[in-house]
């Protein structure tokens, strides 16, 4: 019997059985021993490269993000403001000087790049030269060589010498362009077109005029610039402009003239008499200085009230100056006016008109109202009455004809006599 059978028979009668067991043993591994490797051959080869990878770096311990960030706040806090302030400007002021430092070199190198680049210009053509005196130079005494070593006539090549000149170095940024005179434009003469209200007015320009010009007139040729202008008429006032005529345009110029008036001195005595002119009432009282615009004959009519009227007709041209000064006379009483009957007539008035003058009033045609110092007579004419001594204003009026206004002077025991023929209106 086998032996190795017989141990195992003796441990499985003395130990447990398959069923006992709870967990298996571990399995032994049986080493095998590899074949021996054969010996490699040397190469002459290159010592053994070190590793490619290097070893890592002991890593630094990490810190978190929110760690920093309370710190970096913290120590900001604990800066003073002054402090931070003067940082924050003393930052800006780098800032500045840097920029200034960069423009500043930029500028200088941009100065640098174009005198270098007139310079390397001039160099070039310089250098050029250079070397075609060199390369003529060397063939000069290839040629020379060529002789000596061999008595064969060689052809020799012409030796080209670069003209040497004087060099002139320019920078860029010194040239200035010329200035462009511009060509000066043909001079246009203009045209003035001058007129006035009212027409006809003498015009005078620059001080020159001639007869033929009068208004409404224009004046072509006129050069540019300014121009003084002046328009005359007899009777107005002359008006001065000054107008600037364009160079190939038309330019326009209406005067309104003013017209010259005559004046009316009028006073009287005594002073307060209403003035009339031409019959109407000027508003005004004397003295007064009453403008008359239109030239010619005027009538002027001085009024008081218990006093003579006084009149005059004058004929008055622009800016003349009229002087009328009546004394005016007190107006004799009408409240004893008395008209002469058949009876008074051929015996006469007896006592009650002695000492009174007659008046007597005939028209053609009859039947006019007559009227003494404004208070009407009762009968129409012809008639004759009797007034105290002194001075009236006889008025005749009638229909359809023209009034008449006298102013009579009646004396003491004498007759006045007035024979009138009205005019149609």
């Amino acid at each position: 019997m086998d032996p190795m059978m017989d141990e195992a028979r003796n441990a499985a009668t003395q130990g447990r059985s398959f069923s006992e067991i709870e967990e298996l043993p571990p399995m032994q591994e049986v080493y095998i021993a590899p074949p021996p490797n054969p010996d490699p051959e040397i190469s002459p080869t290159s010592a053994p490269q070190a590793s490619a990878y290097a070893a890592k770096a002991s890593e630094k311990p990490r810190m978190q993000p929110r760690q920093v960030a309370r710190q970096a706040v913290t120590e900001i806090k604990k800066t003073p403001p002054k402090l931070f302030m003067y940082s924050i400007g003393a930052a800006v002021c780098l800032m500045l000087a840097v920029t200034v430092g960069i423009m500043l070199h930029n500028h200088s190198q941009e100065a640098d790049e174009n005198t270098g680049s007139a310079v390397s210009r001039a160099g070039a053509s310089s250098g050029t030269a250079g070397k075609r005196s060199s390369i003529s130079d060397a063939a000069a005494q290839t040629t020379d060589n060529v002789e000596a070593s061999s008595p064969v006539h060689a052809v020799v090549p012409e030796r080209i010498e670069a003209e040497s000149g004087p060099v002139t170095v320019t920078p860029r940024y010194n040239k200035r362009k010329a200035k462009v005179t511009p060509t000066p434009s043909a001079v246009i003469p203009g045209q003035l077109t001058i007129n006035s209200t009212p027409e006809g007015a003498q015009v005078r320009i620059d001080g020159r005029t001639d007869p033929s010009w009068v208004t409404p007139y224009n004046l072509p040729g006129l050069a540019p610039g300014q121009h003084s202008v002046s328009v005359s008429k007899a009777g107005y006032a002359a008006e001065n402009r000054t107008i600037d005529v364009a160079s190939a345009s038309k330019s326009f110029l209406v005067v309104q003239l003013a017209q010259i008036t005559a004046t009316a001195a009028v006073t009287s005595t005594p002073s307060g008499a209403a003035v009339f002119v031409d019959g109407k009432d000027s508003g005004r009282l004397t003295p007064a200085q009453i403008p008359v615009d239109r030239p010619g004959n005027h009538t002027f009519l001085v009024r008081k009230q218990g006093y003579s009227e006084e009149f005059t007709t004058a004929n008055l041209q622009a800016g003349q100056t009229y002087h009328f000064a009546p004394t005016l006379r007190v107006l004799g009483n009408t409240g004893e006016i008395k008209t002469a009957g058949k009876f008074k007539k051929i015996f006469g008035g007896g006592g009650e008109t002695s000492g009174m003058g007659t008046v007597s009033v005939k028209t053609q045609p009859k039947g006019a109202q007559i009227a003494v110092n404004r208070r009407v007579v009762d009968k129409n004419s012809p008639v004759e009455f009797y007034l105290n001594p002194g001075a009236y204003v006889v008025d005749i009026t009638l229909s359809g004809y023209k009034p008449i206004h006298r102013v009579v002077n009646v004396e003491k025991g004498n007759k006045f006599a007035m024979d009138e023929t009205l005019e149609r209106q």
